[in-house]
């Protein structure tokens, strides 16, 4: 739904469409949710402080001779670690980001649609006469927007839930999981809907070369934006602007505001209960 919106697209009555590329948003989010965990783990331990406490007790020494104390993790190192810990996810999804977009618009298989876009030559609008881009070089397609999108997402579910849980005991994890969400859907929103509209248009209007390739198959829900395909990233948010408005930047924000208010309570859900289980067999194991 939100890629059919942000597109300009209307969303077919067959079910079967709405779940268009679901193996490539699957073999997208598994990664992802691992590299924004663990290296925002890893990236916590390096900015965390700590600080000698005093020795164990006997019991304890046989674990650990001099017990580490560890101090809260201040709000602008955790916001650093889930930044940078989304930024890295970002540049891992790339590709399949891309080819998720293309099947949800013409469909096919995800192998289909991965050899479709690498043998496809597209003309470069707004840079060098004659300039083309080739093949893989699509699968990069949007990539900075992916890896900012991600970056600050992750900032949602990875410090902004955790900070207000400390600051607010009071609030329940769902309240402090929706207020997130929806700053990170809010923010991040005109940097996915250019990202979309790139990457569901990589052929420019009248590029012959890429007909055959590109335009086989007719695009579910009408052409979208088909005529700012080829554009970069300025070119394409100054199109969209000039035609529908700054708002026209923030199109789908309902279903993708829900999506990502909803992964913003199950991530921290996990998060907070991983974390506590691993404290417990730490615990257990000494």
């Amino acid at each position: 739904m939100k890629n059919f919106a942000q597109d300009g697209r209307r969303l077919p009555l067959n079910p079967a469409v709405w779940y268009r590329g679901w193996t490539a948003g699957v073999l997208m989010c598994v990664p992802m949710t691992v590299v924004q965990f663990g290296t925002a783990r890893r990236l916590e331990r390096l900015f965390e402080k700590r600080e000698r406490g005093p020795e164990g007790s006997a019991a304890d020494a046989d674990a650990e001779a001099i017990s580490v104390k560890h101090t809260t993790l201040s709000p602008a190192a955790r916001f650093a670690a889930a930044w940078l810990a989304g930024a890295a996810s970002g540049a891992c999804i790339q590709p399949l980001d891309v080819m998720m977009t293309q099947q949800q618009k013409f469909g096919g298989s995800l192998i289909e649609t991965a050899r479709r876009i690498a043998n496809t030559e597209i003309k470069n609008r707004g840079g060098s006469i004659g300039a083309r881009t080739r093949g893989f070089a699509l699968f990069a397609r949007g990539a900075w927007l992916t890896v900012a999108r991600e970056a600050f997402y992750s900032c949602g579910y990875l410090a902004s839930v955790p900070s207000l849980r400390e600051a607010r005991p009071d609030l329940p994890l769902a309240a402090c999981a929706v207020a997130s969400g929806l700053g990170a859907a809010v923010l991040t929103q005109p940097l996915d809907t250019v990202k979309t509209v790139m990457q569901s248009n990589l052929v420019q209007p009248r590029d012959d070369a890429a007909v055959s390739d590109v335009r086989r198959a007719a695009p579910a829900g009408g052409r979208g934006a088909e005529r700012l395909g080829g554009l970069g990233y300025g070119a394409t948010a100054a199109a969209l602007v000039n035609e529908g408005g700054v708002l026209s930047l923030w199109r789908g924000l309902v279903p993708r505001g829900a999506r990502i208010v909803g992964a913003t309570f199950i991530l921290s859900l996990v998060n907070e209960r991983a974390g506590e289980a691993i404290v417990s067999w730490r615990g257990d194991e000494r």
